[in-house]
């Protein structure tokens, strides 16, 4: 086999395994799911506002009993503010958690379901140690 002949098959190979890689990570193949958005805002007021830490779980996971193991399960902060926090969150069904940071005080956990390449918005109301979240039109 000359050289040419070898390039041009090399080539050829490298162009079949980079299109066969996308399709298999969910570039196009049409496998994968998209997250759906959700944005949370912190409307709490007056001297009991504080931040509360939101965190969205996938059905079946275990709920998180500390502050290390809220934080790794993707929850964050969510201060009093004008401004949203914005969350990816894989489509389907699961249990979304409000909670005071601290020693994950007033807990509360509230079922979701949302759908893939939606936006959804969610307000947090109350205060630290019962902390209320809805769903809002902002």
């Amino acid at each position: 086999m000359n050289r040419r002949t070898l390039l041009a098959l090399m080539a050829v190979m490298a162009l079949g395994l980079i299109s066969q890689t996308a399709a298999e990570a969910g570039g196009g193949g049409g496998g994968s799911k998209k997250n759906a958005t959700v944005k949370v805002y912190n409307n709490q007021t007056g001297a009991n506002a504080a931040t509360e830490g939101v965190l969205f779980l996938a059905s079946g996971k275990a709920v998180p009993t500390n502050q290390t193991e809220f934080t790794a399960a993707g929850g964050k902060p969510v201060s009093p503010s004008t401004t949203p926090v914005t969350f990816p969150v894989p489509a389907g069904k699961g249990t979304m958690i409000v909670a005071g940071l601290t020693a994950l005080s007033g807990t509360v956990p509230q079922p979701y379901s949302f759908s893939a390449g939606k936006t959804y918005t969610y307000v947090i109301g109350g205060d630290d140690t019962t902390p209320t979240i809805t769903p809002s039109t902002k």
